[in-house]
């Protein structure tokens, strides 16, 4: 554009020209791309890559310790120490002794001198004591007649009248019955019958603790087949009755 400006052209045109040329320069570098467009471009074709996994350590295999299995050692029990042989303390039976057995031997005045006195039991063989425990048990055993009568009666329909009349037939094979059992149990089991246990008295055999079942039949049918008669030692000054002496046993006394 200078080569077309005449020599005489004025500066300040001059100065406005290389401004224009230098704006449309500028112009052009800002438009025009850096590189040929060029059309279909084909993109090339990228292989995918593969994931890449996370490494973990492997697991080791668990080492198994091996032990040596331990014996055990035998248990050896500590000696105890040896204790002296303590002897059991023998129970000797109780010897009782009566002072009707020691009555008249040496030196009885001396044994009991030194005993308090204790009351003194009634004369004989405790027979009027007697005489009232056998009441009270013979009206217990009257008691359980007239119950078995009366259950009796209820079962067979007959009237306990007329089992009174004719005792022999039901009455008194009962009544020997019961008496029979009554004295063997109370005799076999306790020695006292419930009216000895109110006047504190004791059927003994001074041979052993328990009576035998001889002895209390033997004693029975005395009681039963004698009856009054038992009582004729007493009237004599005796200590005993008759079914005592036969039946081998004795009375005692608590009081």
């Amino acid at each position: 554009m200078q080569r077309d400006m005449k020599p005489d052209t004025p500066e300040w045109k001059k100065e406005i020209a290389e401004k224009v040329k230098a704006y449309g320069e500028r112009k052009k570098r800002l438009i025009t791309p850096p590189g040929p467009m060029k059309e279909n471009v084909e993109t090339p074709f990228i292989e995918p890559e593969e994931p890449v996994l996370p490494a973990y350590p492997k697991p080791q295999d668990p080492v198994i310790e091996q032990r040596e299995a331990s014996v055990p050692e035998p248990h050896v029990r500590e000696a105890k120490p040896a204790h002296p042989h303590v002897r059991e303390p023998v129970q000797h039976p109780l010897l009782e002794v009566w002072t009707g057995d020691l009555e008249g031997g040496s030196g009885f005045e001396e044994m009991t001198a030194s005993i308090p006195d204790e009351p003194s039991a009634a004369a004989g063989p405790y027979t009027a004591r007697r005489i009232v425990a056998g009441i009270i048990d013979h009206t217990i055993l009257v008691v359980l007649l007239f119950v078995f009568l009366g259950a009796f009666s209820i079962w067979t329909g007959e009237l306990i009248e007329d089992q009174m009349i004719s005792p022999w037939k039901v009455t008194l094979p009962a009544f020997l019955f019961f008496h029979f059992l009554y004295y063997l149990y109370f005799f076999r089991a306790t020695r006292q019958t419930p009216g000895m246990v109110f006047l504190s008295l004791e059927l003994r055999d001074p041979g052993s603790s328990v009576i035998p079942i001889g002895k209390l039949l033997a004693r029975w049918i005395s009681m039963v087949a004698m009856n009054l008669f038992n009582f004729l030692p007493v009237l004599i000054g005796k200590r005993f009755l008759l079914m005592d002496l036969i039946s081998a046993t004795e009375m005692r006394s608590f009081k």
